[in-house]
């Protein structure tokens, strides 16, 4: 295998191709905008009521833990050890009790989680002959662990999420909305006629 570099020649070593691989990808996801977050959010009223915040900042519980797990797909990608979804939910009733302790600790803030936060990053190819960084696509495999953890916390945070955003709408919906608008002022702006927006 190789992969062109950023002088355009080839590169066949594998430390060299890691390292190209890393500094690509760094460099595509760190923002080089610095901005105060303080400003951004001046004026916007707060929409987490303290009713809410009581909710998300309560102890995590054991039926938390298994409804996070019953939601999840068995067989999605395993993390680096290898272990898939349908493991946990089959044998929950063996190792369920010394698991869920574990995630109760981390969940409610007992001790850390870096004993499994740990991932595993895989380039995908986009096409059959990728030979540069950009015709890759990466992806992470974390474990399973790690995905129960955060499954049980996006699942909390769904009563904050169902004030603010329309359930079963995907931000990418918007994309075709931006679109038309556009299309429509452009429309407009041909026919001479003011279009005010907010």
């Amino acid at each position: 295998m190789r992969i062109k570099g950023e002088d355009g020649s080839f590169i066949t070593d594998e430390d060299e191709m890691m390292k190209t691989a890393v500094n690509y990808f760094k460099e595509l996801f760190t923002s080089s905008r610095q901005s105060d977050d303080d400003t951004v959010y001046e004026g916007e009223p707060s929409r987490v009521s303290s009713s809410m915040n009581g909710h998300l900042l309560r102890d995590f519980n054991v039926e938390e833990i298994n409804e996070a797990l019953r939601e999840m797909g068995p067989t999605n990608t395993p993390g680096y050890d290898g272990f898939y979804v349908v493991f946990f939910q089959k044998f929950w009733h063996i190792i369920g009790h010394d698991v869920a302790k574990y995630y109760l600790e981390v969940l409610n803030r007992d001790i850390s989680l870096n004993e499994v936060n740990f991932t595993n990053i895989i380039l995908i190819p986009k096409v059959s002959d990728a030979n540069m960084m950009s015709l890759f696509r990466p992806i992470s495999l974390c474990s399973v662990l790690y995905k129960i953890i955060s499954k049980t916390i996006t699942n909390r945070l769904k009563m904050v999420f169902n004030q603010s955003f329309v359930p079963r709408r995907l931000i990418s919906d918007n994309v075709p909305v931006a679109y038309e608008v556009l299309h429509a002022l452009k429309r407009r702006s041909k026919r001479k006629k003011r279009l005010i927006c907010f």
